[in-house]
């Protein structure tokens, strides 16, 4: 496979081009873009909500028995599965770590990847998160979402905020997985089932319905269909919103899916799903949080390698798509060594990335399970994705991502597949 390498020194100028697409988007303020709203075509139809999603415990796993009539994957190594990207102390085997917690006896990913037994086999996490069986749908109802195993989405990176400000705003929404039949019309009371958990210990915050709203547009011959559902989560009430759009051809039933990928932005069918968490219940609020793909699966791959005084670290992130603004993506891994330790860091919730718009200088922080030689981390700032740019600098974190000491870097290198 073709790839394209940049490579720099502190002291030595780049080899080879890089990229960045120059446009500019004065609206951008972050730019988590959309994720998911189906792989680019019909979902087709579906039995109702008892037929869910199959469960998923991530690439490193095998799934567990089914839940029973409320359609969520008993074995989904708490629900989100390794692929969703959600974190935990045993993770389940993926590329962005595993889901919650706790290890396989309570029914999270254990060190295997596998999905516990225990219980119902889901997260402990998920607990008091809504059932699918409470989205109170009808059978005549024409359109379709199919909501994964792994629908689980992270808070995403904004351009505006600092690395701190990053690591403080880290939480997990998850939908309920399950298969549900939506309007095509208007109605009030009625939304998705979802929570959000804030924070690496928090547990399911469920959203109180609010309404449903739909839009179905046709341009010659394509017709454009938009859901939006909308929810209320308590303490403080806040407003959050889920959109799902989709442009199909003329007289084609809407089939969504929810997987916890971000799809082809630019496919036939354009899909785009939209997660947002506002400040208050204002409709014309700021919003405080927005979420994406864990993982970025399918989104561009830039592996990034420093070496430094006292090691070496390699950070794997992947960057999606987007229309104008900053193109979304998901922090997902990084490996090295720091004083003669060894790391390797999968956990969502101890990779805090901000990108500058459209990702040109790119700063990260890495928090270790435990601490090494006093270091709770290592961060990487202005790390550029320009041939021109300079040197990114590097040095030891506390827990709270205050810098400690200052580390020489002496090489660094971004290598990123084409697109």
């Amino acid at each position: 496979m073709k790839r394209w390498v940049i490579t720099g020194c502190a002291l030595l100028p780049f080899f080879a081009a890089a990229c960045g697409d120059g446009e500019d988007d004065p609206a951008a303020s972050g730019g988590t873009g959309g994720s998911s709203a189906g792989k680019g075509g019909s979902a087709g139809s579906s039995a109702g909500k008892g037929g869910s999603a199959g469960s998923s415990a991530g690439k490193g796993g095998s799934a567990g028995s089914t839940a029973g009539e409320g359609g969520a994957a008993a074995g989904n190594a708490g629900s989100a599965g390794a692929d969703a990207g959600a974190a935990g102390e045993d993770n389940g085997g993926s590329d962005a770590g595993g889901a919650g917690g706790e290890d396989s006896g309570s029914g999270g990913a254990g060190e295997s990847g596998s999905a516990g037994s225990a219980g119902n086999g889901e997260d402990p996490r998920w607990a008091a998160c809504p059932s699918a069986d409470e989205f109170e749908d009808d059978a005549s109802w024409p359109d379709t979402l199919e909501v994964t195993g792994t629908g689980v989405y992270c808070a995403t990176f904004d351009e505006s905020r600092t690395l701190k400000e990053e690591l403080a705003k880290k939480a997990l929404l998850r939908v309920t997985p399950g298969s549900y039949r939506l309007p095509a019309a208007e109605q009030e009371g009625l939304a998705l089932p979802v929570c959000i958990a804030f924070g690496e210990d928090g547990v399911g915050v469920p959203a109180l319905p609010r309404s449903t709203t739909h839009e179905a547009n046709s341009t010659g011959e394509v017709t454009y269909h938009r859901y939006g559902f909308v929810s209320e989560q308590p303490d403080p009430a806040r407003r959050l919103t889920i959109d799902l759009q989709m442009s199909l051809p003329n007289g084609e039933t809407p089939g969504f899916v929810l997987d916890g990928d971000a799809p082809d932005l630019f496919g036939p069918t354009e899909p785009l799903n939209a997660f947002a968490l506002y400040e208050s219940l204002d409709e014309s609020g700021f919003w405080d949080r927005r979420f994406d793909s864990c993982t970025h699966e399918s989104s561009n791959l830039n592996h990034h390698e420093i070496v430094f005084d006292d090691g070496e670290i390699a950070l794997d992130l992947r960057i999606g798509q987007s229309y104008a603004s900053t193109e979304p993506g998901a922090f997902v891994s990084a490996s090295g060594t720091f004083r003669g330790v060894a790391f390797e860091q999968s956990n969502y919730f101890k990779l805090v990335y901000r990108p500058a718009h459209h990702h040109f200088e790119r700063d990260f922080a890495v928090l270790f399970d435990e601490p090494i030689d006093g270091a709770c981390g290592i961060q990487i700032l202005t790390f550029p994705a320009d041939p021109e740019g300079i040197a990114p600098t590097a040095a030891t974190v506390d827990c709270a991502l205050d810098p400690i000491d200052a580390l020489a870097v002496q090489s660094f290198t971004l290598t990123r597949d084409p697109l």
